[in-house]
C-alpha cells in the first residue's frame, strides 16, 4: 500500500511539472508574438522612404548662355537675373513643391559648343527643360538636335526660322520673332515721316536675316533704300560705312547689330557729325545693353531702340531689387533671360510634372499669361504655334542715359 501511494504521488508530481512547463511555454509564446511583428512595424516607413525622397528631388532646369567669348555680357546678365528669381522662387515653396536648381552651360559664343552643352544637359544632367541662348545663330545650331532628341526648350534668339522652319515640335521661341519686328520698325519710321532709310547690319545669320527682311518689306511698301552697309563681329572702325550713309541722302538709319558694335557705331556716328535729330537711328534690342552705353556714352542719347523688354519701365520693383543685389540697373539681357526662365517655370507648372511630353504640352497651354514684364505670352496659335510673344516697345535714351518709353507696338 505504501508503495502504491508513493507511485500515485510520483504520477501527480509529473503531471504538475508538465502542466507548469506547458503553461510557461504558452506564456512565452504569447509574449514573443509582438517581437515577431516588430519588423513589420519598422519596414513600413523604410518602404515609403524612397517615395518621400522622390517628391523632394529638385527640379533641374538648364540654361545655355554666353559665359565666356565675345558675347559674354549676355551670360553675366542671364545668371544674375535668373539666380535672383530662383532664390525667391525657392523661398516661396519652389516649383511643384520642389526646389529648383539651375545648371548653367557656357556656349563660349560658339555654335558647336552650344550643341554640346545641350547634349550634356539632356543626356547627362537630366534637366526638365532648357533655356536657350539669346543669340539666333546658336539657337539655330541647337534646334535640329533638340528635335532629334525630342526635348522641350525655349530658344531666346529672334530669328523667325527658329520657331517656323522645318515645322518644329520641341523648339519654342520666347521673344518677339524677327518675322514681326521689321514691320513694327517701319511702322514707327512712317509715323516719323521717314521713307528712305539706310540699313547697317552685322554680317552673321542674325544680321543678314534682318537685313533681308527689311529689304523685302521696303520693296513691298515702295520705299527706297538709301544704302546697305555691313560690318563683321569684332570690327572696330566703321568710318567707310558712315561716310557712305552720309553721302546716300538717307533720312534714317536702321541698325541691326550686336552690343559692342552698336556702341562703337553710335560713338563714331557722332564723331562723323551725324545728327540723330535729323537722321534718327533705330536699333534692335542689342542697343539696350549696358555694354552699349559703356562704349557710346552720350553718343547714345536720342537713339531709338525696339525691344521686347525695358525692365526699369516695365517692372521698376524688380529693377530696384536687381540694383540692390548687384549695384547696377538691369538691361534687356537680364530682363529677357528672366522672362524666358519664368516662362519655362510656367510651362512646368501647367504640366504638373517634368515628363518631356507633358512639359511640351505645358508650353502649348500658355495662353495670355502675363510674365514678369507685363506683356502677354501665348503659344499654340494657328498662325505661329511655337512663338509666344507678339509685341514690342520702342524706347529712347535721355540725357542721363536712362531709357524713356516712346511707344508700345504690336503686329
Amino acid at each position: 500500500m505504501r508503495n502504491k501511494n508513493m507511485f500515485l504521488r510520483f504520477i501527480v508530481g509529473v503531471l504538475l511539472i508538465s502542466f507548469v512547463l506547458t503553461a510557461g511555454c504558452s506564456a512565452q509564446t504569447q509574449t514573443e508574438q509582438p517581437v515577431e511583428t516588430e519588423p513589420n512595424a519598422v519596414e513600413t516607413p523604410e518602404e515609403t522612404q524612397p517615395v518621400e525622397e522622390t517628391k523632394l528631388e529638385p527640379i533641374k532646369i538648364g540654361v545655355i548662355t554666353e559665359i565666356t567669348g565675345v558675347q559674354a555680357v549676355a551670360g553675366k546678365a542671364a545668371q544674375e537675373s535668373i539666380n535672383q528669381y530662383v532664390k525667391e522662387l525657392n523661398a516661396n515653396g519652389g516649383l511643384l513643391g520642389r526646389e529648383v536648381v539651375v545648371l548653367y552651360e557656357d556656349d563660349q559664343s560658339a555654335q558647336t559648343v552650344a550643341v554640346n552643352a545641350f547634349n550634356k544637359l539632356v543626356l547627362e544632367d537630366k534637366v526638365a527643360a532648357i533655356l536657350g541662348p539669346l543669340y539666333s545663330t546658336h539657337c539655330l545650331a541647337i534646334k535640329p538636335r533638340a528635335e532629334e532628341l525630342g526635348f522641350p526648350w525655349l530658344a531666346m534668339g529672334l530669328n523667325d526660322r527658329i520657331g517656323t522652319e522645318d515645322d518644329p515640335k520641341w523648339t519654342f521661341q520666347g521673344r518677339t520673332s524677327d518675322a514681326y519686328t521689321p514691320t513694327l520698325v517701319l511702322n514707327f519710321l512712317e509715323e516719323q515721316g521717314k521713307h528712305n532709310p539706310a540699313i547697317m547690319y552685322i554680317g552673321d545669320d542674325f544680321g543678314i536675316d534682318g537685313k533681308d527682311k527689311f529689304v523685302k518689306l521696303l520693296d513691298e511698301r515702295g520705299w527706297t533704300v538709301a544704302t546697305i552697309e555691313a560690318m563683321q563681329t569684332g570690327d572696330k572702325d566703321f568710318t567707310a560705312q558712315i561716310l557712305s550713309i552720309r553721302a546716300s541722302g538717307a533720312d534714317s538709319i536702321i541698325a541691326w547689330l550686336h552690343q559692342e558694335e552698336a556702341g562703337l557705331f553710335l560713338r563714331q556716328l557722332e564723331e562723323q557729325g551725324v545728327d540723330k535729330k535729323q537722321i534718327p537711328v533705330i536699333g534692335n534690342s542689342s542697343f539696350l545693353g549696358a555694354g552699349v552705353t559703356d562704349i557710346a556714352g552720350q553718343s547714345a542719347v536720342g537713339t531709338y531702340v525696339i525691344s521686347g523688354t525695358a525692365p526699369m519701365l516695365q517692372n521698376p520693383e524688380w529693377s530696384q531689387k536687381f540694383f540692390d543685389e548687384y549695384g547696377a540697373n538691369p538691361d534687356f539681357l537680364a530682363a529677357d533671360s528672366l522672362d524666358g526662365f519664368a516662362t519655362i517655370v510656367r510651362a512646368i507648372e501647367l504640366a504638373g510634372t517634368t515628363d518631356p511630353e507633358s512639359v511640351r504640352q505645358g508650353f502649348l497651354s500658355i495662353k495670355d499669361w502675363i510674365g514678369p514684364f507685363n506683356f502677354a505670352h501665348t503659344f499654340g496659335t494657328a498662325e505661329a504655334p511655337q512663338h509666344g510673344v507678339f509685341s514690342s516697345i520702342i524706347v529712347t535714351y535721355d540725357e542721363n542715359l536712362q531709357t524713356e518709353f516712346v511707344a508700345q507696338v504690336t503686329k
